[in-house]
């Protein structure tokens, strides 16, 4: 849906061009910066990410500029180390089958370790701030520490791509497609509509993802499919996590 999020935002009627050329400028600039160095990309994708993740799970949140940032990313990154810390030796598995050099760098025990604890301290701290200052209710609090203890015992119990697969594809997507169709209401009149808008651009990513997937596969045998669909992924995904910035900024968020 960014290309409807996109006209929504802008509220221009040509503005379908510029928005290609940004999308694939953005698409491009990361698929670079994976190739000259897999280590700053990695740190972008995660810290946009954990930004993306927090932003969404706290809409609404009445905390002031930068506070409410800090919440954005710390809480982000509670789930991303979270995943990674408790299948740390998987994930450097599957970072290693692509030959980069740059896990024992940053991507080991004490890092996560200490990324983890710094992520609960703030969070903490962040949210008994926002409780005592009566910018969010201890109900939503518990709710939201309920998810983040199931999150917990799935990636414990199980491995970090069925733990991530239960977060993204339950948690976050549901709460980001409520977002989407609320704010496209003026364009998309129906749930079908909305569905409908969506399938063309999906199938178009889909196939290319999948094609990928088949020539790394035949030529490439060597580098685990999981890893490179995550290379893919992120390229796809930084240009619709900034498109949704300004979705989740808008005062007409729900």
């Amino acid at each position: 849906a960014d290309h409807l999020i996109d006209l929504r935002s802008k509220k221009e009627s040509n503005s379908k061009p510029r928005f290609y050329a940004q999308y694939l400028l953005l698409m491009a600039i990361m698929g670079i910066t994976w190739y000259l160095s897999s280590g700053i990309a990695m740190m972008i994708f995660l810290s946009i990410s954990a930004f993306h993740f927090g932003q969404s799970q706290w809409l609404g949140i009445n905390l002031q500029s930068p506070l409410n940032y800090f919440l954005y990313l710390s809480w982000g990154m509670l789930i991303l180390s979270t995943l990674i810390f408790f299948n740390l030796q998987q994930c450097i598995e599957l970072i290693n089958s692509i030959g980069w050099d740059f896990t024992t760098k940053w991507f080991n025990g004490s890092v996560w370790t200490s990324v983890l604890g710094i992520s609960v301290l703030l969070v903490s701290a962040l949210l008994t701030y926002s409780w005592r200052t009566e910018k969010i209710d201890a109900q939503q609090i518990m709710v939201e520490v309920a998810f983040i203890l199931l999150l917990l015992v799935l990636s414990v119990s199980t491995d970090v791509l069925f733990s991530f697969a239960v977060y993204f594809g339950v948690w976050h997507s549901t709460k980001a497609l409520v977002l989407e169709y609320d704010f496209l209401n003026s364009l998309v009149k129906t749930p079908k509509h909305f569905v409908l808008q969506l399938i063309p651009y999906t199938l178009v990513s889909l196939i290319g993802l999948f094609s990928l997937y088949f020539i790394f596969k035949l030529y490439l045998p060597q580098v685990s499919i999981y890893m490179v669909m995550f290379v893919l992924i992120s390229i796809l995904t930084v240009p619709h996590l900034l498109i949704m910035h300004p979705l989740y900024e808008s005062k007409e968020r729900i």
